[in-house]
């Protein structure tokens, strides 16, 4: 008969938990700042400084990030933890499948910030020159079912007066990648999505001032989404009107490829060349969703330069044209589908410029067009294609649609400062 022994009963659970917590990938030192993630599900925790990271902006932590993430990866993946500091970032961080990088905080509008997880980023390759500035490495390298978040992305070298084309932030291919609740202070590029499969992609909660690209998706196959996301050069240098210039001349915030049916909800761009392109790519183009979108100073709100047969779909819009814009929705094919959206500012030109393809606006406000009147333009000019305009609200007078001979159009239930007569011209 076997006695009970209380004391070897004991032992046996301690060894059980310290097994357990090496199980987890952990020591106990690695578990430091475990109390700021109660809210993770992944019970694998992997702490940077544990696996040689210094979090001092001064030592690069490359190599340190780099090897928890493999550590994790060969343990069945989990979340790596990086607590607040500033992590001096020389090449890439490579996120595999199934990993989550993970800082502590996200939030701020200064730079340096003592109480966030800020990587400083100094890249050793630039960007090489094609179409949009194509990348070479990223600072942060996603891949299938990989995870960053909680964190702040900043390029302490970078100087508006003399602007380096970097990589981007973050980039990579794969299914189902995250970006979630991260800061990009001052990137070249901020998310890149472009170089392969980015099929149900999943980004938000990001803010920040990107000079070049803020965002470009292409090769998706499966739905996507991009939630809450705010651009303004305030996030870097607020009142600088160097930076204003330069984004002015340079940003585009949105540029979407082929991607089937795109949701996008809760998006702003203030002060770019172009807030949200659409346009062919050897994939093929876009149709999808966009939802309390806006355009802010923009050259151009929206500009379509091809779009799948379902058409772009943007309901409950606000957009407003700078005073150099061109036109603040120009579309030269494809299909846009405007609901619901309010179009204002000193623009000069027209609010909508349909070169070719299908506009279909309902329940639309425009506000002012034309520099507030000044210029001899209308709101909406339909040159080629096919243009359906109903049940919206021209307040400005003076000549609000001109329609060109050659286009297909449906003009009924609207309301105009002017007689109808005046308002609206069908070239014969």
């Amino acid at each position: 008969m076997r006695i009970f022994s209380f004391k070897k009963f004991v032992i046996t659970i301690l060894a059980g938990v310290m097994i357990g917590i090496f199980a987890f990938g952990s020591n106990l030192s690695s578990l430091r700042g475990i109390n700021n993630m109660e809210n993770s599900t992944n019970t694998s925790i992997y702490n940077v400084l544990s696996f040689g990271a210094i979090a001092n902006g001064q030592v690069d932590d490359t190599k340190a990030i780099n090897a928890a993430i493999d550590y994790a990866a060969e343990h069945g993946g989990g979340i790596v933890w990086l607590p607040v500091g500033e992590y001096r970032i020389n090449g890439t961080i490579f996120v595999y499948p199934g990993i989550v990088l993970e800082g502590a905080a996200w939030r701020t509008m200064e730079m340096p910030s003592n109480n966030t997880t800020t990587i400083l980023a100094y890249p050793s390759s630039k960007s090489t020159e094609s179409s949009f500035l194509k990348p070479m490495m990223p600072t942060i390298a996603l891949s299938d079912g990989s995870t960053v978040k909680d964190l702040v992305i900043y390029y302490p070298d970078q100087d508006i007066n003399n602007v380096i084309p970097y990589p981007p932030a973050i980039s990579g291919s794969g299914n189902m990648m995250t970006v979630e609740d991260v800061t990009l202070i001052n990137p070249y590029i901020g998310i890149d999505f472009m170089g392969g499969n980015s099929s149900l992609h999943y980004i938000k909660n990001v803010y920040g001032s990107p000079l070049h690209i803020g965002i470009e998706i292409d090769n998706c196959f499966d739905i996507g989404r991009v939630e809450n996301v705010h651009f303004n050069p305030n996030f870097w240098q607020p009142g600088n009107v160097n930076l204003d210039d330069y984004i002015h001349n340079n940003l585009y915030a949105f540029i979407i490829g082929r991607s089937d049916w795109e949701y996008f909800f809760n998006t702003f761009v203030w002060g770019a060349k172009v807030g949200y392109l659409f346009e062919q790519t050897s994939q093929g183009a876009c149709n999808g969703n966009f939802v309390g979108i806006g355009s802010d100073w923009s050259g151009r709100a929206i500009w379509v330069k091809a779009s799948q047969p379902a058409g772009i779909q943007v309901v409950n819009g606000e957009f407003v044209g700078s005073p150099v814009a061109p036109a603040v929705i120009e579309v030269d094919s494809g299909k846009l589908m405007l609901s619901n959206c309010s179009i204002w500012g000193p623009a000069p030109n027209e609010d909508i410029l349909l070169n070719n393809g299908t506009v279909m606006v309902n329940s639309c406000n425009f506000e002012s067009w034309a520099g507030n009147g000044a210029n001899n333009a209308p709101a909406i000019r339909a040159i080629n294609g096919r243009l359906i305009v109903d049940n919206s609200l021209f307040v400005q007078g003076g000549l609000a649609i001109q329609i060109e001979r050659e286009v297909e159009s449906s003009i009924t239930g609207n309301l105009f400062q002017s007689p109808e007569s005046q308002a609206v011209i069908k070239q014969k």
